[in-house]
């Protein structure tokens, strides 16, 4: 007959007083808010924005942004100058989508081969077909890994919801790299043609 001996583990649970050191939280850096914005742009050093080696991980945090137009794209690029924003990406974008009335579709996921970035210089695209409806927005978030890095690429993964014109829900999935070793230092997210006529980009970051 098997025997069974008692095995101890050294696990240091945490209790109730315990508290997040501030190397672990997320931390808030900045708050953009639009008003009829061409852009949301945040660069290090500008207005409190920290974009550097402070954080190992940033992540962007799109909240209600409403256009101005239908059929939009919002659109985001980095700089390592501060005011050229054309970086080098490789990227693919995939979504899952569903219409409220089912007139076009009972559902779809589908790989978005025109949204594929293969060492362009061109934006990224986080949201496709946006509606201008009031009742219609943006939301999700983009996080950047080691963006002040120097020695490697800096990879980036992006989920976001939007409503398009044709009254679809959509989830959209962006991920990739920009190929540089030289530290990114902003991020600019924009319109494909209008513009952002409200809501908020809250950056964080991550030690």
């Amino acid at each position: 007959m098997a025997t069974y001996s008692a095995i101890k583990y050294n696990i240091d649970l945490p209790t109730a007083s315990t508290t997040l050191k501030s190397g672990n939280a997320l931390e808030l850096i900045k708050t953009l808010t639009a008003s009829s914005s061409s852009d949301l742009t945040f660069v290090h050093g500008t207005s409190s924005v920290v974009f550097d080696t402070t954080y190992k991980t940033y992540i962007f945090r799109l909240i209600n942004l409403h256009v101005s137009n239908d059929n939009e794209r919002l659109k985001f690029q980095s700089t390592t100058n501060g005011s050229d924003f054309n970086i080098t990406m490789t990227a693919h974008q995939f979504s899952a989508g569903h219409d409220e009335g089912e007139t076009y579709s009972s559902g779809s996921l589908a790989y978005d081969a025109d949204a594929d970035k293969q060492q362009s210089t061109g934006t990224g695209r986080l949201a496709r077909g946006v509606s201008s409806d009031n009742d219609h927005s943006i939301n999700g978030e983009l996080m950047i890994f080691s963006p002040a890095d120097t020695t490697f690429k800096k990879h980036f993964t992006s989920r976001t919801s939007a409503n398009d014109r044709n009254n679809f829900e959509y989830d959209h999935y962006f991920n990739g790299y920009f190929n540089t070793t030289t530290a990114l230092t902003g991020m600019k997210f924009e319109m494909s043609n209008g513009t952002i006529d409200s809501g908020q980009i809250k950056l964080y970051g991550i030690r």
